[in-house]
């Protein structure tokens, strides 16, 4: 048998770990758009630091790890393990790495004026903890209510409304920091979560997440001698169309067409698949779902300079107000880089900054930690600047269901992702997107991945 992967992220890379072992499967070929494995998962080295351009740290561990046992080489990892600490764990047992993990729970502060002309960080502020405690209110009632609207608004007045909406968006509940999504949903989505007993905190991976996936897809791709499986990857191989035959499918690339494909799993994210042209057509309710799921805005800054100010703590997470008075900014050291100061935004604030050059929002970020930092000047050696919305093959940071604003009790839109995973003849779908118990995250993708590749092989 022959399979085609579109894609070459998390969710192929868990695809290919089920396929390239089993014994049917003689042939498999991946097509990446990108120069580099990993999807979105992307490692750039900013001076003498690493940057995460996508997701930065292992979400929902399902384990407490030991400082010391950095490269897990020694630590016994349990079956409910994130899947990416397993890797990470065999890939540095086999010595083709030396990947660290540090597991975090940081401080959060909120730098705040002093009243004095200065700023101060503190842990809340009256006009927080009424922003704070109006929306766990509007969270709630919303929970029970699927797919009502919500009565109560996040509406205090205080001069950090925005600032907390954004904060929860980036630690708490999870992606509700775009606008365009209602609290129905969010509720209905988030309701459908599922996490380790227990939450444990993030683990940082240093040099990086996106060389983690990077070098596991590498290793994927380039099976031992003497395997049943020929594995070929195809980097910089944009997939333009995906035609079905009577028996066989042809996989038509900016590089030329690839034919002789018994089985493809598509792996990319709702946006570039959106932009393949199929034959047969997608299901009409497949296509209707592909517009109830959006692609969120999350930008994000790293920053190499020496002189970050001291007051700016290592394992602590700060917020503070943009020099619009209204948004907000979450920033950090990198816990394993003390010279990389990341900077983050999300939601409208961040929709806003994608349309901006990189270096005007360099310019925009610095010029708050001057402000809020005794007029600070950062001796910047290294810089670099996410652009999910605008890059062509993905489209946006992570996934998240759109209320369009119809019939209240419309479960259409909560199925959407659902409906992105149902096969169509003998191709197969996966990603972030689809997994229901974890969009957004690594695991969730490498799971989906996972779970088409089985459906795929129970055809056999």
């Amino acid at each position: 048998m022959r399979v085609a992967i579109i894609g070459g992220g998390c969710a192929a890379a868990g695809a290919l770990e089920i396929l390239g072992a089993n014994p049917k499967i003689q042939e498999i070929v991946v097509f990446e758009a990108a120069s580099h494995w990993g999807g979105r998962a992307w490692t750039r080295k900013v001076d003498e630091a690493y940057f995460d351009m996508g997701p930065q740290f292992v979400q929902d561990p399902g384990v407490t790890i030991s400082d010391a046992d950095p490269t897990l080489k020694g630590t016994d990892l349990p079956e409910t393990a994130n899947p990416w600490l397993k890797i990470i764990k065999k890939l540095n047992t086999a010595n083709l790495s030396n990947f660290t993990c540090l597991q975090i729970d940081p401080t959060t502060y909120y730098r705040v004026p002093d009243g004095a002309g200065g700023w101060q960080d503190v842990f809340t502020t009256n006009d927080i903890n009424q922003v704070n405690n109006t929306i766990d209110t509007d969270f709630q009632f919303a929970a029970t209510k699927p797919n009502l609207p919500a009565s109560v608004t996040y509406q205090s007045g205080g001069p950090f409304a925005g600032t907390v909406h954004l904060a929860l968006g980036s630690n708490g509940y999870g992606p509700i920091a775009e606008s365009v999504e209602t609290w129905q949903y969010i509720a209905a989505d988030s309701d459908r979560q599922v996490a380790p007993a227990g939450e444990q905190p993030n683990i940082y991976v240093a040099p990086g997440i996106g060389d983690v996936v990077g070098l596991y897809m590498n290793v994927l791709t380039n099976p031992a001698e003497g395997s049943s499986c020929a594995i070929t990857g195809n980097l910089k191989t944009k997939v333009l169309s995906i035609q079905q035959g009577s028996n066989q499918i042809k996989i038509d690339t900016e590089n030329g067409s690839f034919y002789g494909f018994d089985f493809c799993i598509v792996t990319i994210s709702p946006y570039a698949l959106a932009n393949i042209a199929f034959t047969p057509p997608l299901p009409a309710e497949k296509i209707k779902a592909l517009k109830y799921i959006g692609l969120g805005n999350y930008k994000k800054i790293g920053i190499y300079a020496d002189n970050i100010p001291e007051s700016i703590k290592m394992n602590t997470e700060y917020y503070t107000i943009d020099l619009d008075g209204q948004s907000c900014w979450q920033y950090f050291r990198n816990p394993h880089f003390k010279n990389l100061l990341i900077g983050v935004a999300s939601g409208n604030f961040a929709r806003t900054l994608e349309t901006m050059d990189k270096e005007q929002v360099r310019d925009r970020f610095t010029a708050v930690i001057k402000s809020r930092y005794g007029d600070v000047t950062l001796n910047i050696t290294d810089w670099a600047v996410t652009n999910w919305a605008n890059e062509p093959r993905i489209g946006g940071a992570y996934s998240y269901t759109i209320a369009d604003g119809g019939p209240a009790d419309d479960p259409f839109p909560l199925q959407a992702r659902d409906l992105l995973q149902t096969t169509h003849q003998n191709i197969f779908f996966a990603g972030e997107a689809d997994w229901t118990e974890a969009y957004g995250t690594i695991h969730g993708a490498y799971y989906s991945g996972q779970r088409a590749a089985n459906a795929l092989l129970n055809r056999l």
